[in-house]
């Protein structure tokens, strides 16, 4: 029964002998243990942001905007694209003119042609323009098609002018007037003189009147 007794014991004392170290001893090397720093990543301060940092100024915008001028003229549409601050071009108008694919620009072009039609560049796909105005090329319409040429006016056929006929003169004969005629064989008129041998006697004048050859202040006369 005692060896039974100091069995435990025994145990004990050898347990103790392989630890070498008491209950104590272990405490204290737990209280001595080192706690360790921050490193010195930890501790460095994050920077903070500097509130004197400057504000960028926002580009100003055009707003991209214009009323159709189509059918006014070109310069009125072009002083309002002005007042608004838009690029402007001017193309010859057609009928398949888009803002991504306008056309032939034109090259001259009076202020007083009017708009055939509007390209609004809202979106912005075009670099050459914010609004092009389309103009009739000469000679087209606002299609681009060629005007129908004008008929030539009729000529009016030539008049037939009437011909020129001139009164038939009456012969010098004795039956428009005589029958006593001047020693040259031509008629008589009234207030002419006539020969002595004729006082008396009448003929017929060279306007058909009859005249009478009379005698006065001395020298014979025909008279009516």
């Amino acid at each position: 029964m005692r060896i039974r007794t100091l069995m435990p014991a025994t145990i004990a004392a050898a347990v103790l002998g392989l630890t070498g170290c008491s209950p104590e001893t272990t405490a204290a090397s737990e209280k001595s243990t080192p706690t360790p720093s921050p490193s010195a990543s930890e501790s460095t301060a994050s920077p903070t942001p500097s509130s004197t940092q400057a504000t960028p100024t926002p580009t100003p915008t055009v707003e991209i905007d214009l009323s159709s001028y189509a059918g006014k003229t070109v310069g009125e549409a072009i002083e309002a694209a002005e007042e608004r601050g838009l690029e402007y071009a001017v193309y010859l108008a057609r009928s398949s003119a888009t803002v991504t694919s306008p056309g032939s620009k034109s090259e001259a072009y009076a202020s007083g042609e009017k708009v055939c039609r509007q390209l609004l560049d809202a979106g912005e796909v075009n670099d050459d323009f914010d609004v092009a105005f389309l103009v009739a090329q000469d000679g087209h319409d606002c299609d681009g098609k060629p005007l129908p040429k004008p008929k030539p006016k009729p000529v009016p056929a030539p008049q037939p002018q009437p011909e020129r006929t001139s009164a038939p003169q009456p012969p010098a004969s004795s039956t428009q007037c005589g029958p006593i005629l001047s020693n040259s064989g031509n008629c008589y008129n009234a207030g002419q003189f006539c020969r002595n041998a004729d006082v008396g006697s009448s003929t017929r004048a060279a306007n058909g009147r009859i005249i009478y050859c009379r005698d006065g202040a001395g020298q014979a006369r025909w008279q009516y």
